[in-house]
């Protein structure tokens, strides 16, 4: 652990002291539907970003690993097509994957995990699931990345979103939405915020996000045993080894339900 945090450390002030990061890409799904209205139970919504200076390196560690935690069915089912959800998926058999990810990539990878309490928040927030989807992301980067991020002071961010998760009239708003809101004044990035809406079939990145988004939900929405214990798995790799909730005045009461 010792390691990893003086690693961390090194990485972030190489970054900020100029270091040559040009571009960190972010794989982001979500997992959870926000739904309009007043809310009886608990509820919430989860975006997992994976944040990395190395797609490759964490490409191979997480399909090597998933690999080994398939049934002849599910890789069959791999093969024709071409992904398997995190929610097909026990906690137990997700765990050797992270705990892989921890141990090889701890320098290339950054986890981002938005976690949106829907009881708690506005009813204006959940009127639209692809504004709230674009304004939580916009919150994160600059709450939060700006402040938090080991890869903060990179030159380029390129953002992956899977495109089955995002309305149709949303798919080019979120892009335009963050360069105008948040990278003029005091930018995020020196480039230009790049998003792409792929399927999640042809990013391996994108089908990581969809574990994680859907670990954290099982941990909240579940109170799952066994999501609760891969979070601390991954908290290593968490931006400031916490989740970012919003709205954050309730961030106590959300984590007296769950964690």
């Amino acid at each position: 652990m010792e390691q990893r945090n003086s690693d961390y450390t090194v990485l972030k002030r190489q970054i900020q002291e100029g270091y040559d990061v040009e571009e960190i890409s972010v794989f982001i799904d979500e997992s959870g539907v926000i739904q309009k209205g007043e809310l009886d139970a608990p509820d919430f919504f989860v975006i997992g970003m994976v944040f990395t200076s190395n797609e490759k390196l964490v490409k191979k560690v997480f399909t090597k690993r998933r690999l080994k935690q398939l049934t002849k069915a599910e890789l069959e089912e791999l093969r024709l097509t071409k992904e398997i959800k995190g929610s097909h998926m026990s906690g137990a058999r997700k765990a050797p994957i992270y705990e892989a990810l921890v141990e090889k990539c701890a320098e290339e990878l950054e986890l981002g995990i938005v976690v949106l309490d829907l009881k708690a928040a506005e009813s204006r927030l959940k009127q639209s699931s692809s504004r709230a989807f674009n304004f939580l992301i916009a919150r994160y980067l600059s709450k939060y990345y700006k402040s938090r991020s080991k890869f903060y002071g990179a030159k380029q961010l390129s953002l992956f979103v899977d495109e089955r998760n995002v309305a149709t009239g949303a798919k080019f708003t979120l892009g335009e939405y963050l360069n105008t809101e948040y990278n003029i004044e005091d930018p995020i990035c020196d480039g230009e915020i790049a998003v792409q809406y792929l399927d999640s079939k042809k990013r391996n990145l994108i089908q990581l996000a969809d574990f994680l988004a859907n670990t954290f939900y099982r941990a909240y929405k579940k109170n799952d045993p066994a999501a609760k214990a891969n979070i601390e798995v991954l908290r290593p790799l968490l931006c400031n080894q916490k989740e970012f909730f919003f709205p954050l005045a309730h961030i106590r009461r959300v984590e007296e339900h769950t964690i």
